[in-house]
């Protein structure tokens, strides 16, 4: 509670209602008056400051006393209201609070009488579930003071789900192959093999042929979104990009650590889960405005039931009575903006369901789909996903939510070891391990040990592949697409790179030489002038072959052509001139 939060939500007249309360509240508890006494006592309250009011308020709501005083006066289903929403009692509702006339809590226009103007709508939606307009507030911090002391609800503490259906569910979990499918991504990335597009960012068909070739498990492979098809391996190929991570940063022995920091970051919020809000202004706000502690949060209340399965309905209660706030500020205004520059000018409200579902559940259920993809949780979830149904058909992709369909989800081992509930982790000691690789000193021909579907892959975008162990090189398949001697640097050091720890052999050294050798064969000579004798005029043709003097400046050559060095250029023209001749500068 901040001196702010009331200067920025109440008026003066509607501060003067707040100590009117404590007064009456004090009639009938003692232990308020005695606090009450030295800022009230023979003052009138309307003559008090504004800062004043506050701060005497401040002080009565930070006392344990006082809010057990008025604990004690809210009746049950009021105090029950206070936690299970985010505040709001419904409008009409009467509550006796000062032992007088009961007072209809009213928004709409109509002034509210005596100090029930304490009582207004949420005027900053900083709230889990959004605040509905026929609904009258506490703001959102009172409500975290007067529920402080409160008994805590059976529902305030994750609970375990003890059994369900998992008849028409799809279960995804990817803990045993994680470490092969970070290394076989880290070996793509370092061999250079997955092919972009013209802004650098890896083509959808690299992935999927990525995807087939390791057998790299997708959540989401039959459902008829199909740009879900490919998320998981979009989502690690680019963050281990955006960490630098390949084959010559990571072996085999070091994908653990790897996954071990990727849990702390999360904790940390170094990595920001919204993976599936379509509308990159949305997007991009939502990142703006994402509490930096949201991540550690979730984390560290799912970590309180680390054996069990967890309904996602569930989380998402314990989420809102807890007040873990995973909506932005003022969301419903930003966003309808947002809509509004990508979508012409019609205007477009969110109503309350629609942000609860693009901000709220989309950001707790990117949150778990991004650890199930590293392997560090398992999910049971629905193939087809649920759309927003919204007004106008342009919205309908905005306000798609692709990964909203999860219905349970648990810790796995490695998520228990990488979030340190548990101490040690077997992981895999040997993983899809290279053939060895074989260069022919005779003839241009690489043999593998054994088949490779990594090697193979690399190898036949720079040989001929005669089976699936031997490959023979082609110059004209090796030089495609080559189109200068850099170029051509780069592919041979690439070689040498995924050849490692194999070295060219003098035969394969001499081959590379020969082609080295033919880049280039003429360099232009900028230091010389080549020109032209507009017609056949002997007169002049003679004047260049028998003036001693010309003859010194220039050379003939071919179809009437003469070479002029640029150091004698302007010597040749003006001999030119002296022998009667007539020439434009």
């Amino acid at each position: 509670m901040t001196i702010e939060s009331f200067d920025d939500f109440y008026t003066k007249q509607e501060l003067t209602g707040w100590l009117s309360f404590f007064v009456r509240v004090g009639n009938k508890f003692d232990q308020i008056n005695p606090i009450l006494s030295d800022h009230v006592k023979g003052r009138k309250t309307y003559k008090i400051p504004k800062l004043e009011l506050i701060e005497i308020i401040a002080k009565m709501l930070s006392n344990d006393t006082v809010l057990e005083a008025i604990n004690q006066y809210f009746p049950e289903e009021i105090k029950e209201k206070l936690y299970w929403t985010p505040g709001f009692l419904e409008e009409g509702e009467f509550v006796d609070f000062a032992g007088r006339n009961n007072y209809a809590i009213d928004y709409s226009g109509v002034k509210m009488k005596g100090w029930c103007s304490i009582f207004k709508p949420e005027a900053t939606r900083v709230s889990f579930y959004e605040t509905l307009l026929d609904k009258v507030f506490f703001p959102s911090f009172i409500i975290d003071l007067l529920t402080k002391n409160l008994p805590k609800p059976q529902a305030y503490y994750l609970q375990a789900t003890e059994s369900f259906d998992t008849k028409d569910l799809f279960h995804f979990n990817v803990e045993k192959e994680i470490f092969s499918n970070i290394s076989e991504i880290a070996y793509l990335l370092g061999s250079d093999l997955l092919k972009r597009g013209k802004k650098g960012t890896i083509l959808p068909s690299a992935l999927k042929k990525m995807q087939a070739d390791y057998n790299i498990e997708e959540p989401y492979e039959n459902s008829s979104h199909k740009k879900h098809l490919l998320v998981r391996s979009k989502v690690l190929t680019e963050y281990m990009e955006s960490c630098k991570i390949n084959e010559l940063t990571v072996i085999q022995n070091e994908v653990l650590p790897f996954l071990k920091k990727i849990a702390i970051e999360v904790q940390q919020s170094k990595i920001f889960t919204i993976l599936q809000l379509p509308n990159p202004f949305v997007n991009n706000y939502v990142r703006r405005q994402f509490n930096d502690k949201i991540q550690g949060q979730l984390i560290n209340l799912f970590k309180t039931q680390p054996d069990a399965w967890i309904a996602i309905d569930d989380f998402i209660k314990t989420i809102n009575i807890q007040r873990i706030y995973c909506s932005p500020t003022k969301s419903d205004r930003n966003i309808e903006i947002n809509l509004k520059t990508q979508y012409s000018n019609t205007r477009y409200t969110l109503s309350p369901e629609e942000a609860i579902s693009v901000l709220g559940v989309s950001t707790i259920s990117s949150l778990i789909h991004f650890l199930s993809f590293f392997g560090l949780l398992e999910i049971y979830h629905d193939y087809e996903v649920p759309s927003v149904k919204s007004r106008d058909h342009y919205y309908n992709y905005t306000l798609e939510l692709p990964f909203t369909n999860i219905h349970y989800f648990r810790l796995t081992e490695l998520g228990k070891y990488c979030f340190n509930i548990k101490e040690s982790y077997s992981a895999p000691e040997t993983l899809n391990e290279r053939a060895e690789i074989i260069l022919d000193e005779q003839y241009l021909l690489i043999k593998l040990s054994k088949k490779d579907i990594r090697l193979q892959n690399v190898l036949t975008d720079f040989f001929k592949p005669l089976s699936e162990t031997q490959f023979l090189f082609d110059e004209a398949l090796f030089m495609k697409k080559i189109n200068s001697e850099m170029a051509f640097e780069q592919k041979i050091s690439r070689l040498k790179r995924i050849l490692k720890p194999v070295s060219l052999t003098a035969n394969w050294e001499k081959v590379f030489d020969d082609i080295r050798g033919r880049f280039n064969p003429f360099r232009i000579n900028n230091q010389y002038k080549v020109i032209q004798i507009q017609k056949n005029n002997p007169e002049l043709l003679f004047l260049l072959m028998n003036d001693p003097e010309l003859k010194n400046l220039c050379l003939r050559a071919e179809k009437l052509h003469i070479i002029v060095a640029n150091s004698k250029y302007n010597k040749f023209i003006n001999r030119i001139k002296e022998l009667g001749w007539h020439i434009d500068q």
